[in-house]
Protein backbone atom coordinates (compact mmCIF):
# COMPACT_ATOMS: atom_id res chain seq x y z
CA UNK A 1 0.00 0.00 0.00
CA UNK A 2 1.41 3.35 -1.18
CA UNK A 3 2.13 5.83 1.39
CA UNK A 4 -1.14 8.43 0.42
CA UNK A 5 -3.25 5.51 0.51
CA UNK A 6 -2.05 4.99 4.29
CA UNK A 7 -2.59 8.76 5.03
CA UNK A 8 -6.55 8.24 3.30
CA UNK A 9 -7.03 5.34 5.65
CA UNK A 10 -5.69 7.63 8.66
CA UNK A 11 -8.18 10.19 7.94
CA UNK A 12 -11.13 10.71 10.05
CA UNK A 13 -14.34 9.63 9.20
CA UNK A 14 -17.52 12.42 9.29
CA UNK A 15 -20.32 11.13 9.70
CA UNK A 16 -21.74 14.72 9.45
CA UNK A 17 -20.05 16.61 6.24
CA UNK A 18 -18.83 20.47 7.79
CA UNK A 19 -21.13 23.09 5.89
CA UNK A 20 -22.94 26.21 7.03
CA UNK A 21 -26.16 24.23 7.40
CA UNK A 22 -24.95 22.08 9.83
CA UNK A 23 -22.99 24.76 11.86
CA UNK A 24 -25.84 26.71 12.12
CA UNK A 25 -28.43 24.20 13.49
CA UNK A 26 -25.90 23.54 16.23
CA UNK A 27 -25.51 26.82 16.81
CA UNK A 28 -29.19 27.30 16.83
CA UNK A 29 -29.66 24.14 19.17
CA UNK A 30 -26.74 25.49 21.78
CA UNK A 31 -28.51 29.20 22.22
CA UNK A 32 -32.26 27.16 22.47
CA UNK A 33 -30.82 25.13 25.10
CA UNK A 34 -28.82 27.61 27.28
CA UNK A 35 -31.98 30.73 26.99
CA UNK A 36 -34.59 27.82 27.54
CA UNK A 37 -33.01 26.65 30.57
CA UNK A 38 -32.09 30.20 31.64
CA UNK A 39 -35.63 31.39 31.37
CA UNK A 40 -36.94 28.30 32.95
CA UNK A 41 -35.33 29.22 36.22
CA UNK A 42 -37.46 32.73 36.48
CA UNK A 43 -34.68 34.57 37.61
CA UNK A 44 -34.39 38.17 35.66
CA UNK A 45 -31.44 38.61 33.73
CA UNK A 46 -30.46 41.73 35.53
CA UNK A 47 -30.20 39.73 38.67
CA UNK A 48 -28.55 36.71 37.03
CA UNK A 49 -25.10 37.47 39.28
CA UNK A 50 -26.92 39.00 42.50
CA UNK A 51 -26.08 36.18 44.17
CA UNK A 52 -24.42 32.75 43.96
CA UNK A 53 -27.60 30.70 43.21
CA UNK A 54 -28.91 32.94 41.03
CA UNK A 55 -25.54 32.77 38.93
CA UNK A 56 -25.95 28.77 39.25
CA UNK A 57 -29.27 28.23 38.17
CA UNK A 58 -29.82 30.95 35.19
CA UNK A 59 -26.30 30.88 33.51
CA UNK A 60 -24.23 27.70 35.30
CA UNK A 61 -26.86 24.91 34.84
CA UNK A 62 -27.60 26.45 31.28
CA UNK A 63 -23.71 26.67 30.06
CA UNK A 64 -23.12 22.74 31.27
CA UNK A 65 -26.41 21.52 29.29
CA UNK A 66 -24.75 23.34 25.89
CA UNK A 67 -21.80 21.71 26.60
CA UNK A 68 -23.05 19.03 26.77
CA UNK A 69 -24.85 19.43 23.59
CA UNK A 70 -21.59 20.70 21.68
CA UNK A 71 -19.47 17.63 22.82
CA UNK A 72 -21.93 15.04 22.24
CA UNK A 73 -22.26 16.38 18.42
CA UNK A 74 -18.50 16.47 18.52
CA UNK A 75 -18.42 13.16 19.30
CA UNK A 76 -21.00 11.80 16.79
CA UNK A 77 -20.01 13.94 13.71
CA UNK A 78 -16.32 13.94 14.39
CA UNK A 79 -15.64 16.97 12.20
CA UNK A 80 -11.66 17.76 12.48
CA UNK A 81 -10.00 20.98 12.39
CA UNK A 82 -12.00 21.86 15.66
CA UNK A 83 -9.17 22.39 17.73
CA UNK A 84 -6.29 23.10 15.99
CA UNK A 85 -5.56 25.18 12.63
CA UNK A 86 -3.28 22.84 10.64
CA UNK A 87 -0.53 25.64 10.66
CA UNK A 88 -0.38 28.91 12.12
CA UNK A 89 -1.44 31.98 10.48
CA UNK A 90 0.10 35.17 10.03
CA UNK A 91 -0.83 38.15 12.42
CA UNK A 92 0.50 41.80 12.13
CA UNK A 93 1.18 44.65 14.51
CA UNK A 94 -2.75 45.75 14.72
CA UNK A 95 -4.09 42.09 15.95
CA UNK A 96 -0.65 41.99 18.22
CA UNK A 97 -2.40 45.93 20.03
CA UNK A 98 -5.56 44.16 20.03
CA UNK A 99 -5.01 41.26 21.59
CA UNK A 100 -2.40 42.93 24.46
CA UNK A 101 -5.35 45.77 24.79
CA UNK A 102 -7.53 42.61 25.36
CA UNK A 103 -5.80 41.05 28.01
CA UNK A 104 -4.45 44.83 29.58
CA UNK A 105 -8.42 45.28 29.80
CA UNK A 106 -8.92 42.16 32.10
CA UNK A 107 -5.76 42.53 33.92
CA UNK A 108 -7.20 45.80 34.66
CA UNK A 109 -10.51 44.84 36.24
CA UNK A 110 -9.18 41.38 38.08
CA UNK A 111 -6.62 44.01 39.75
CA UNK A 112 -9.03 46.44 41.17
CA UNK A 113 -11.36 44.11 41.65
CA UNK A 114 -12.42 44.46 45.68
CA UNK A 115 -12.21 40.59 46.06
CA UNK A 116 -12.92 41.15 49.65
CA UNK A 117 -16.07 42.03 49.55
CA UNK A 118 -16.69 38.99 46.78
CA UNK A 119 -18.64 36.36 48.68
CA UNK A 120 -16.84 32.98 48.00
CA UNK A 121 -19.58 31.40 46.76
CA UNK A 122 -20.54 33.66 44.09
CA UNK A 123 -16.77 33.98 43.35
CA UNK A 124 -16.65 30.17 42.62
CA UNK A 125 -19.81 30.01 40.61
CA UNK A 126 -18.46 33.47 38.45
CA UNK A 127 -15.34 31.37 37.62
CA UNK A 128 -17.35 28.09 36.80
CA UNK A 129 -19.54 30.20 34.33
CA UNK A 130 -16.62 32.08 33.10
CA UNK A 131 -14.78 28.91 31.74
CA UNK A 132 -18.52 27.64 30.85
CA UNK A 133 -19.03 30.43 28.46
CA UNK A 134 -15.23 30.30 27.21
CA UNK A 135 -15.21 26.90 26.44
CA UNK A 136 -18.93 26.43 25.19
CA UNK A 137 -19.55 29.74 23.28
CA UNK A 138 -15.47 29.38 21.47
CA UNK A 139 -16.20 25.81 20.52
CA UNK A 140 -19.85 27.00 19.13
CA UNK A 141 -18.38 29.46 17.11
CA UNK A 142 -14.72 29.44 16.77
CA UNK A 143 -15.01 25.74 16.75
CA UNK A 144 -18.15 23.97 15.36
CA UNK A 145 -19.60 27.57 13.07
CA UNK A 146 -15.77 28.39 11.43
CA UNK A 147 -15.06 24.94 10.50
CA UNK A 148 -18.58 24.72 8.66
CA UNK A 149 -17.81 27.99 6.96
CA UNK A 150 -14.04 27.12 5.45
CA UNK A 151 -16.03 24.91 3.63
CA UNK A 152 -16.56 25.27 -0.45
CA UNK A 153 -13.46 27.86 -0.79
CA UNK A 154 -15.48 30.36 0.98
CA UNK A 155 -12.49 32.65 1.71
CA UNK A 156 -11.03 33.03 5.61
CA UNK A 157 -12.11 36.80 5.61
CA UNK A 158 -15.22 35.60 4.77
CA UNK A 159 -15.72 32.62 7.18
CA UNK A 160 -14.85 35.05 9.75
CA UNK A 161 -16.82 37.88 9.54
CA UNK A 162 -20.22 35.61 9.44
CA UNK A 163 -18.67 34.35 12.53
CA UNK A 164 -18.68 37.55 13.65
CA UNK A 165 -21.71 37.65 12.64
CA UNK A 166 -23.45 34.80 14.40
CA UNK A 167 -21.54 35.70 17.79
CA UNK A 168 -23.33 39.03 17.89
CA UNK A 169 -26.47 37.38 16.54
CA UNK A 170 -26.17 34.72 19.67
CA UNK A 171 -27.11 37.80 22.24
CA UNK A 172 -30.35 38.53 20.59
CA UNK A 173 -32.60 36.72 23.53
CA UNK A 174 -30.92 39.13 25.54
CA UNK A 175 -32.88 41.95 24.26
CA UNK A 176 -36.25 39.90 25.26
CA UNK A 177 -34.49 39.10 28.82
CA UNK A 178 -34.15 42.75 29.96
CA UNK A 179 -31.76 44.35 28.14
CA UNK A 180 -33.94 45.78 25.93
CA UNK A 181 -32.28 48.22 23.36
CA UNK A 182 -29.82 48.53 24.95
CA UNK A 183 -29.02 44.68 23.88
CA UNK A 184 -28.54 46.23 19.77
CA UNK A 185 -25.36 47.72 21.42
CA UNK A 186 -24.46 44.49 22.95
CA UNK A 187 -24.78 43.05 19.59
CA UNK A 188 -22.17 45.20 17.85
CA UNK A 189 -20.15 44.74 21.10
CA UNK A 190 -20.07 41.05 20.79
CA UNK A 191 -19.48 40.87 17.05
CA UNK A 192 -16.40 42.79 17.05
CA UNK A 193 -15.15 41.18 20.00
CA UNK A 194 -15.72 38.01 18.42
CA UNK A 195 -13.00 38.73 15.77
CA UNK A 196 -10.44 39.76 18.49
CA UNK A 197 -10.93 35.72 20.08
CA UNK A 198 -10.66 35.09 16.64
CA UNK A 199 -7.33 36.31 16.79
CA UNK A 200 -6.24 34.36 19.68
CA UNK A 201 -7.36 31.15 18.18
CA UNK A 202 -5.36 32.22 14.86
CA UNK A 203 -2.16 33.78 16.54
CA UNK A 204 -1.58 29.79 18.68
CA UNK A 205 -3.63 27.72 15.95
CA UNK A 206 -5.42 26.55 18.58
CA UNK A 207 -9.10 27.67 19.84
CA UNK A 208 -8.00 26.91 23.78
CA UNK A 209 -6.02 30.55 23.96
CA UNK A 210 -9.59 32.03 22.51
CA UNK A 211 -11.23 30.06 25.32
CA UNK A 212 -9.24 30.94 28.22
CA UNK A 213 -9.26 34.66 26.97
CA UNK A 214 -13.00 34.84 26.23
CA UNK A 215 -13.07 33.33 30.17
CA UNK A 216 -11.24 35.72 32.10
CA UNK A 217 -12.89 38.59 29.86
CA UNK A 218 -16.85 37.65 31.16
CA UNK A 219 -15.31 36.78 34.76
CA UNK A 220 -14.00 40.45 34.90
CA UNK A 221 -17.07 41.57 33.44
CA UNK A 222 -19.14 39.68 36.21
CA UNK A 223 -17.72 41.18 39.00
CA UNK A 224 -16.93 44.60 38.02
CA UNK A 225 -20.52 45.65 38.08
CA UNK A 226 -20.85 45.43 42.11
CA UNK A 227 -16.82 44.80 42.75
CA UNK A 228 -14.74 47.48 41.00
CA UNK A 229 -14.46 50.81 41.81
CA UNK A 230 -15.98 53.89 39.54
CA UNK A 231 -12.58 55.06 38.56
CA UNK A 232 -11.52 52.14 37.13
CA UNK A 233 -14.84 51.03 35.86
CA UNK A 234 -14.91 53.97 33.49
CA UNK A 235 -10.90 53.64 32.47
CA UNK A 236 -11.84 50.15 31.50
CA UNK A 237 -14.88 51.28 29.81
CA UNK A 238 -12.56 53.66 27.95
CA UNK A 239 -9.99 50.79 27.00
CA UNK A 240 -13.38 48.43 25.44
CA UNK A 241 -13.94 52.00 23.02
CA UNK A 242 -10.80 51.68 21.62
CA UNK A 243 -10.95 48.27 21.16
CA UNK A 244 -13.96 48.09 19.65
CA UNK A 245 -12.92 51.07 17.39
CA UNK A 246 -9.48 49.09 16.42
CA UNK A 247 -11.46 45.37 16.26
CA UNK A 248 -14.02 47.31 13.18
CA UNK A 249 -10.61 48.98 11.69
CA UNK A 250 -9.14 45.60 11.86
CA UNK A 251 -11.73 43.47 10.52
CA UNK A 252 -12.79 45.36 7.67
CA UNK A 253 -8.97 45.00 6.59
CA UNK A 254 -9.03 41.26 7.50
CA UNK A 255 -11.96 41.00 5.00
CA UNK A 256 -10.36 42.94 2.62
CA UNK A 257 -7.24 40.92 2.59
CA UNK A 258 -8.01 37.64 3.56
CA UNK A 259 -9.54 36.63 0.20
CA UNK A 260 -8.04 32.67 -0.09
CA UNK A 261 -9.80 29.85 1.75
CA UNK A 262 -7.52 27.81 4.37
CA UNK A 263 -6.96 24.90 2.61
CA UNK A 264 -7.61 21.74 5.99
CA UNK A 265 -5.27 19.04 4.59
CA UNK A 266 -6.91 15.76 4.83
CA UNK A 267 -9.85 17.10 5.38
CA UNK A 268 -12.93 16.12 3.02
CA UNK A 269 -15.12 18.97 1.95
Amino acid sequence: MTQPNKQMSQAPMLRCRPGVGAGTLCLIAYTAVFYGIAQFSGIAYQDWFANANNALHSAFLPLIAGSALLLLFLGWSRWDALWRDPFRLPTNRLHASLMILFVATILLRLVYIQWAAVPTDLLMVVAGVGLGVGFAEEMALRGIFLRGMRTYSRSEGQAVLWTCVAFGLLHIPNIFLGVGMLGLGQLVLAALTGFVLYLFRRRFAWIVPAMIAHGAWDISVFLSKDYLPEAIATASLVLTGVIQVLALVALVVFVRSESKPIILKGTVL
